[in-house]
């Protein structure tokens, strides 16, 4: 029985070891908030993500048929003709609510 506690004390002392190597570890690769970088987005996504909330590729698309279809001998000032048509209309909603 004498044997047990030497053995008894050697196990807390690498228990204890182990605890202080473990805590070294930790508190070593801990990263603060200082040293974090937020991650750029990527353009491209980032792009994409724009033009799908404010709906841009869906008013080209409907553009582009309308000046497919209607052939206007001045397809500028027919799209722009359009473009104020739509906010017009746009402006008519917002005010109607």
């Amino acid at each position: 029985m004498a044997d047990s506690a030497p053995l008894s004390v050697e196990a807390d002392v690498v228990s204890a070891t182990a605890k202080e190597t473990m805590d070294n570890i930790v508190s070593n690769t801990i990263v603060t908030t200082h040293d974090y970088t937020v991650p750029i987005e990527d353009p491209y996504n980032k792009a994409i993500g724009y033009l799908e909330r404010h709906n841009i590729l869906q008013l080209f698309q409907h553009l582009t048929t309308d000046v497919i279809f209607h052939r206007p001998k001045d397809p500028i000032d027919y799209l722009i003709k359009e473009v104020q048509q739509m906010k017009q209309q746009k402006e008519a909603e917002k005010a109607n609510k």
